[in-house]
């Protein structure tokens, strides 16, 4: 463990494309695109990590309170931007959301995924709530993300957001460990 600082340079982008297939149903396409310059090691200065994943999925409303997303992720992660079995990892993700009030949303989410580190089986609680002055908003998907913002004005909002797990990143580069190694990112 080192007490040294590093820069670290993030560049990311979503794109969604929804296709409504009937009033009760909508066709969930979506793209991941990110990239992270960091310092890892002094020895090699300005290492680069990328991230490209497809999201693809459905949502069907059962009723006006109950609704489900069924979502599939497969992406690379890694230094070099290829598709191999090393940089390759899929995610399967199953969410219920049960509208309690038009400003209040319970979400029940199972969520599976083939990080570097193993495979991640994990249960989320989520809750979304607008107050009705829509001045406090409050996300959170926990243990994952949390986000509660506050508008002071027109103009201005204050709050925090907690980024809990976040992605692995394979690495090609045999600078770190000839049987290869990851990167993790997480909130500290």
């Amino acid at each position: 463990m080192s007490n040294s600082d590093t820069n670290v340079e993030e560049l990311n982008g979503k794109f969604y494309f929804p296709i409504v297939l009937n009033k009760k149903t909508i066709l969930l396409i979506g793209l991941f695109v990110n990239k992270i310059r960091i310092d890892l090691d002094a020895n090699v200065p300005n290492s680069t990590r990328y991230t490209l994943e497809l999201k693809i999925g459905i949502n069907r409303a059962f009723n006006a309170v109950l609704s489900a997303t069924y979502m599939a992720y497969p992406k690379i992660a890694a230094d070099e931007l290829k598709l191999s079995s090393e940089n390759l990892q899929v995610g399967f993700l199953s969410l219920f959301t049960k509208k309690k009030h038009a400003n209040l949303k319970y979400r029940y989410i199972a969520f599976i995924h083939t990080e570097k580190f193993g495979l991640l089986v994990l249960p989320i609680f989520g809750l979304y709530y607008l107050s009705p002055t829509k001045n406090f908003e409050a996300n959170l998907k926990l243990p994952i993300r949390a986000d509660v913002t506050y508008k002071l004005n027109g103009k201005f909002w204050i709050g925090f957001r907690f980024d809990g797990i976040g992605p692995s990143c394979n690495l090609n580069e045999k600078n770190y460990s000839k049987d290869g190694a990851y990167v993790y990112k997480a909130s500290k």
